[in-house]
């Protein structure tokens, strides 16, 4: 049995918003929302459509919108020195992973704080590790 994750990616020199969901180890769905220069009702608006993805990613063949490069592959926006997986979600166990220290990146701390209604009440300690 495959197992779905989805992975909120981010970016140090331009503030992309990324959502990549892979089957098991092979990347099967990516989505860029936006990089710098977003209006804030449209980074809002960015960061809560970002979650719906990543929560209901099982469902990733329903989408509309998978980034797709010139050579016919879905987009890796996860391949540069400048990128890192900001956090992790499992949708079968619902848990959300963090791999870093993401206290000081503003970009996954706005995506918690525009999702907090939606997001369990433990993910503010995720970040403080």
């Amino acid at each position: 049995m495959s197992k779905i994750v989805a992975k909120f990616i981010g970016e140090t020199s331009a503030g992309q918003t990324v959502v990549q969901i892979y089957d098991d180890d092979k990347l099967v769905w990516s989505c860029r929302w936006f990089d710098n220069g977003a209006t804030e009702s449209t980074y809002r608006s960015g960061l809560r459509d970002a979650y719906e993805c990543m929560v209901d990613a099982k469902d990733y063949l329903q989408y509309a919108g998978c980034a797709i490069d010139d050579d016919g592959s879905i987009t890796d926006y996860d391949c540069t020195s400048t990128t890192y997986v900001a956090l992790t979600y499992d949708p079968d166990t619902n848990q959300w992973i963090s791999d870093r220290d993401t206290l000081g990146d503003g970009q996954t701390v706005d995506f918690i704080r525009y999702n907090s209604d939606r997001l369990p009440g433990n993910i503010f300690d995720l970040i403080a590790k």
